[in-house]
């Protein structure tokens, strides 16, 4: 019953920028940090297992051993493993946090495991088709899967429970991509292997942070300007002026 009120008034319930108070930012920081920590944990454990088996391969960047399909196959599935734990534990605990704006749990998990499955299918000719190129490039397309994996993610994540503010999550995901794009390239420089099982707790962790500075920073601007501007129902100039019209149009047409 709690569920269907919050879904019944839940556009009236989110009509401006909430704050986030102190205890509510640390348990949002606390669910990046877990979901991040969960793929991380996940891709450490197949690096551990694997690099006895593989480890010239995987760490010689000048290596000229043919990697078998097998292989291929086993980085792909454990990235995907890595990144639906990542992005379902991390999701679920961070809509528990405030359960007022994020009704749509079991929804949005629902979502999130779907697009990942679709973006897996979708990725994996890439991945063939760059191991005809060598390790970094099949690292690249391994990066390229994890960050738009993690966006997609946090972007279903809002659409589904606050999507009037989209534009916030957009935003948010965007400098945290910059910045986890920057980490990562500065790992690789120092020790490429480190970031064999850092990519997807680096990439979640700065999404995530980034996304909560956004909103938090966002609540003040709308505070001290007045205006909600990222919010996709604000109306501006010639679009309210065109809506009006069409408004009046409207009434005339019921009246004749």
């Amino acid at each position: 019953m709690n569920t269907e009120t919050n879904l019944s008034n839940f556009k009236e319930e989110n009509k401006a920028p909430v704050l986030l108070n102190l205890n509510n930012l640390l348990l949002k920081l606390l669910s990046v940090i877990a979901g991040s920590g969960a793929g991380g944990a996940i891709l450490l454990a197949f690096l551990f297992l694997g690099s006895a088996f593989f480890q010239q391969s995987l760490f010689d960047q000048n290596s000229e051993i043919n990697i078998h399909p097998f292989f291929i196959l086993l980085i792909i599935f454990t990235i995907f493993i890595a990144l639906e734990i990542a992005n379902l534990i991390g999701a679920w605990l961070w809509m528990l946090t405030d359960r007022e704006h994020y009704p749509r749990i079991f929804s949005t998990i629902g979502q999130i495991f779907s697009y990942n499955l679709l973006l897996l299918i979708f990725f994996l000719p890439l991945y063939f088709l760059t191991n005809f190129f060598g390790l970094i490039m099949l690292g690249g397309a391994a990066f390229a899967h994890i960050v738009i994996s993690t966006i997609g993610s946090f972007i279903i994540l809002e659409s589904m429970n606050n999507n009037q503010y989209v534009l916030v999550t957009l935003y948010g995901v965007s400098i945290g991509s910059i910045g986890a794009l920057g980490i990562c390239i500065w790992i690789l420089n120092i020790l490429p292997q480190l970031l064999v099982f850092s990519a997807v707790p680096i990439t979640w962790f700065c999404l995530g942070f980034s996304l909560i500075l956004v909103k938090y920073g966002y609540y003040w601007l709308y505070y001290f300007w007045g205006t909600d501007f990222l919010n996709i129902e604000t109306q501006f100039g010639g679009d309210y002026s065109s809506e009006e019209n069409d408004k009046d149009e409207d009434e005339e047409n019921e009246k004749s």
